[in-house]
């Protein structure tokens, strides 16, 4: 039996929402985010607008976590949850299509 760990991805089509949301937040708290280690490189680069990667490239489940968590704590909004659920970006519904 081998002791490897597999991390749990997710698409970046997943997550589209996420980062967008997340860029709506004060340019203060994102920058104290990003100054952080919670955000890996890849995803720092898509929060930063830096990469449009295609809606099938793979992220670390743990960053998705991370944006929620991040968004849960400081958007000025307690239902960020229910708002997200409720809207599906035009960027997805492309890649949803055409899948």
């Amino acid at each position: 039996m081998t002791d490897s760990f597999i991390e749990k991805s997710v698409s970046f089509a997943s997550v589209i929402d996420l980062v967008d949301a997340y860029l709506l937040l004060p340019s203060s708290v994102r920058e104290q985010i990003e100054a952080s280690n919670i955000l890996d490189d890849t995803t720092l680069r898509l929060v930063q607008n830096r990469t449009k990667p295609s809606p099938s490239k793979r992220l670390p489940e743990s960053q998705m976590v991370a944006l929620w968590s991040l968004l849960e704590q400081h958007h000025p909004s307690p239902e960020i949850g229910l708002i997200i659920g409720q809207t599906i970006s035009q960027s997805l519904k492309v890649y949803l299509l055409a899948g």
